[in-house]
């Protein structure tokens, strides 16, 4: 069995882990001397630098919640407007999550059942805090982002090796075709 074919089939299957078709995926990059290729699936084996930009499927909204009190009431899970969380930080893209890290450090099988997964952001908490209604003190703020999204980038990654290969698969037929 040739390499594309091999890549092709793990590309299909859902048991073959990503990190391990994308090793495949960079010995074929290699192999046909593709740069673009080659850093594409470093950044997504290895992680993406502050300096390279994320791809959109790697990029997802965040919804912010907190849990605080005022005198009267105590408070979790509040949502907190995206616009109050972008105007207290003085920052538009804090409201977004560039997911930056390895592929293999995604593992669907242990995101939980909640649904979501959840951001730290206490850091914010005077920033929020002076945006909000006087009177109120909170204790925890965080932002979460779907289970699903965060899996999907798996889905994604696979996809798009499959739509590789077969345009590659199609362009060498086309070849094969035209020298008869």
């Amino acid at each position: 069995m040739g390499l594309l074919t091999e890549i092709q089939n793990d590309a299909l299957s859902d048991t073959t882990p990503v990190a391990t078709l994308l090793r495949k995926v960079l010995v074929l990059a290699s192999n046909i001397d593709s740069d673009l290729l080659e850093d594409w699936v470093r950044h997504e084996l290895h992680g993406y630098p502050a300096d390279v930009e994320v791809p959109k499927y790697r990029t997802m909204g965040i919804a912010f919640k907190a849990s605080g009190a005022t005198i009267a009431a105590q408070y979790n899970n509040m949502p907190i407007a995206q616009l109050v969380v972008e105007r207290a930080a003085k920052n538009k893209e804090v409201s977004t999550f560039k997911c930056r890290q390895a592929i293999g450090t995604i593992l669907p099988d242990q995101l939980g059942d909640s649904g979501t997964c959840r951001l730290n952001f206490d850091n914010y908490l005077p920033l929020i805090e002076r945006e909000m209604n006087e009177g109120v003190s909170l204790f925890s703020f965080w932002g979460e982002i779907s289970a699903a999204l965060v899996v999907g980038i798996v889905d994604a990654v696979r996809s798009r090796v499959l739509d590789f290969v077969l345009a590659l698969k199609n362009d060498t037929r086309m070849r094969e075709r035209s020298t008869v």
